[in-house]
């Protein structure tokens, strides 16, 4: 629980890649930003590092020295809403996307991110593509419990 993002060499070294060390919701430079129990992470074909950070109830993305937030606002109850029926040119469209502990995280074919959204018992895609980043719609599961 010390809400940092860690990189382990093939030698074992250890390193902060990204954190304060205190729970938070900040984007901006790695050293200054703050996450509430990152949970999944991985690293696409890019180097771009996506993180589902469970407690914030959202999707970062770490890329050119900066954390970012791609998609959820950082609430601290997250609810269960999609914002693909959005307009796909506004810039806060990542926040109007609401997920409830998001933890495994995955990439498909096409390159965007598939999230576990644990508190709202669904399966969410959330876009990567520059020009549509951030639009997130729910591909399994009605955020209900035992929805099938």
């Amino acid at each position: 629980e010390n809400h940092v993002l860690r990189k382990v060499t093939t030698s074992g070294f250890v390193s902060t890649l990204a954190g304060t060390g205190e729970a938070g919701f900040v984007d901006g430079p790695l050293d200054e930003a703050r996450f509430c129990e990152p949970w999944g992470i991985l690293v696409d074909s890019k180097g771009t590092i996506f993180v589902s950070d469970s407690e914030n109830n959202c999707i970062r993305k770490v890329t050119s020295g900066e954390v970012t937030t791609i998609a959820g606002d950082g609430e601290e109850d997250g609810d269960f809403a999609d914002n693909d029926e959005e307009d796909p040119d506004d810039e806060d469209l990542g926040s109007i996307a609401r997920f409830k502990y998001p933890r495994g995280i995955a990439l498909d074919s096409c390159g965007n991110l598939i999230v576990v959204d644990l508190g709202n018992h669904c399966i969410r895609k959330v876009t990567t593509a520059q020009e549509r980043e951030g639009i997130v719609t729910t591909v399994a599961g009605n955020g209900e419990e035992g929805a099938g």
